[in-house]
C-alpha cells in the first residue's frame, strides 16, 4: 500500500473508502521569519548596544560553506545547527556592510581555500560606517550580501538592504603587479 504525505500547499487523506486531495492553499504564503534564498541577512540587538547579532541564511562560494565571523577554524560554519550568528560591536555605528570575505589557499592557489585552517577561509565580515564598498586586495575578496541601518538608541535595526539573494561562484583574477580582481556570479 502506497501513502502519500501532507506537502505545501496540500493535504492528503486516505480510508478503505478512497482517498482525498485537499488543494484550498497551493501557493502558502512564507512565514516572514523562514528563510527563504541563500545569505539571506537579519539581525537584531541583544542585550546592549555592543550585541548586535547577525544570522546569515547558509549559502555556498564555490560549494564552500563560509563560516561566522572570526575566521578561527573552531567557528562554526553558517550551516550549524542551531544557526550561528556573528556578534558585531555595535554602539560605535548606524550603519554596517556585511561581507563574505575569501581568500586564495596559501599552498595551492586555489580560490577560495577551502583549508579551514588558512585565514584565506571565507568567512562572514563587517564594516562599520562604511564609506563606499569595500577594497579587495590581493590576499582577500570581498563580497557585500547586505547594509544594516541601526538605531543605537532604541537598539533597534531599522532596515537591511540585501544585495546577494544566492549562493556564488567565484574567480580571482591576479595579473602582473595589478591588483587581484574578483569576479561573482549567483548560481
Amino acid at each position: 500500500m502506497s501513502k502519500a504525505q501532507p506537502g505545501a500547499g496540500y493535504g492528503f487523506t486516505s480510508s478503505g473508502y478512497g482517498f482525498s486531495l485537499n488543494t484550498l492553499d497551493p501557493f502558502p504564503v512564507q512565514e516572514a521569519s523562514a528563510p527563504d534564498h541563500p545569505f539571506k541577512v537579519s539581525a537584531y540587538f541583544g542585550t546592549n548596544a555592543t550585541d548586535l547579532r547577525v544570522f546569515i541564511t547558509a549559502g555556498t562560494i564555490n560549494n564552500i560553506v563560509p563560516c561566522v565571523y572570526g575566521g578561527n577554524p573552531t567557528d562554526p560554519l553558517l550551516n550549524a545547527i542551531p544557526q550561528p550568528y556573528s556578534v558585531i560591536a555595535g554602539g560605535s555605528f548606524s550603519v554596517y556592510d556585511i561581507y563574505i570575505r575569501a581568500g586564495r589557499d596559501t599552498t595551492f592557489g586555489n580560490f577560495p581555500t577551502s583549508d579551514r585552517s588558512q585565514n584565506g577561509y571565507p568567512q562572514v565580515w563587517y564594516e562599520g560606517d562604511p564609506s563606499g564598498p569595500k577594497a579587495d586586495t590581493d590576499t582577500y575578496g570581498y563580497i557585500c550580501l547586505a547594509r544594516l541601518t541601526v538605531d543605537n538608541s532604541t537598539l533597534s535595526v531599522t532596515s537591511i538592504q540585501q544585495y546577494i539573494t544566492g549562493s556564488l561562484w567565484a574567480s580571482r583574477i591576479k595579473v602582473g603587479d595589478l591588483t587581484a580582481q574578483y569576479f561573482y556570479a549567483r548560481v
